[in-house]
């Protein structure tokens, strides 16, 4: 993805993206930015939890590229203990961000 921000990202304003869990598990997810600095994080939402990436970056052009985890049609994911988004969704209610 890429973006031209007028302005750097303050402290208390990053960037945010929404990670889905199934497609970029935080053991299996790479991370590339143009500059500045990221994070991952956990937020636990209507007793779901939901990871989000944060991006401080300066202002100009700025890219960065996720790489996650890709599945077949209909493949479970490795962990049996691990609740897939669907699973979530269905047992918890989804919530539009």
């Amino acid at each position: 993805m890429s973006l031209t921000a007028k302005v750097r990202t303050e402290q208390d304003a990053p960037t945010e993206l929404y990670l889905p869990d199934y497609h970029f598990p935080a053991t299996q997810t790479v991370l590339t930015v143009s500059d500045g600095e990221w994070t991952i994080d956990y937020e636990e939402i209507n007793g779901v939890k939901v990871q989000h990436l944060k991006w401080w970056h300066p202002e100009g052009d700025q890219e960065i590229k996720i790489e996650g985890v890709k599945h077949k049609p209909g493949e479970l994911m490795n962990d049996p203990g691990e609740v897939s988004y669907l699973e979530q969704c269905q047992k918890e209610g989804c919530v539009m961000m």
